[in-house]
């Protein structure tokens, strides 16, 4: 069920992680970095098993998803390999519960692609062309000039 906090029209995100430390602490990273204000942006964490054994639920991940949906679609980040076999069931037993163009990016960097995905939705609310792009690449805007001299 949708989290009415959210703003309707915005891009989800949802951060999986087989530790609950972990995706506690990019979540945390994320926020310091973009500035931004987390009560207002929906994006979650799920990871880690009842007693803090690694793993993630497939129905926690579901719920995760359906708690972000705003209507704009829900991009999900993994940290592992093998966190994707957890999201691949949640989203085959989700069927139609899943929130139309949910998209899972298993070839974005887990922290970078947080941040980016993160301050993108908060800039450009429902492109989930851009958001989806941003965590894959793991920046927003303009690309950082870099040198070509350094080696």
């Amino acid at each position: 069920m949708r989290d009415s906090r959210y703003e309707e029209g915005i891009v989800g995100i949802v951060l999986v992680s087989q530790s609950a430390d972990v995706v506690e602490a990019v979540a945390k990273l994320a926020w310091k970095i973009t500035s931004l204000n987390p009560a207002g942006m929906p994006v979650v964490g799920v990871g880690g098993m009842p007693h803090g054994e690694p793993g993630v639920s497939p129905e926690d991940i579901l719920e995760g998803i359906q708690s972000v949906d705003c209507g704009a679609g829900v991009v999900i980040l993994v940290d592992m390999v093998s966190t994707i076999g957890a999201v691949k069931v949640a989203l085959a037993n989700g069927g139609k519960q899943l929130p139309d163009n949910t998209r899972l990016l298993v070839d974005a960097p887990f922290i970078g692609g947080a941040v980016a995905a993160i301050r993108t939705a908060a800039s450009t609310g429902g492109d989930l062309a851009a958001v989806e792009e941003a965590a894959v690449t793991g920046r927003w805007g303009e690309p950082y000039p870099l040198s070509e001299d350094v080696r």
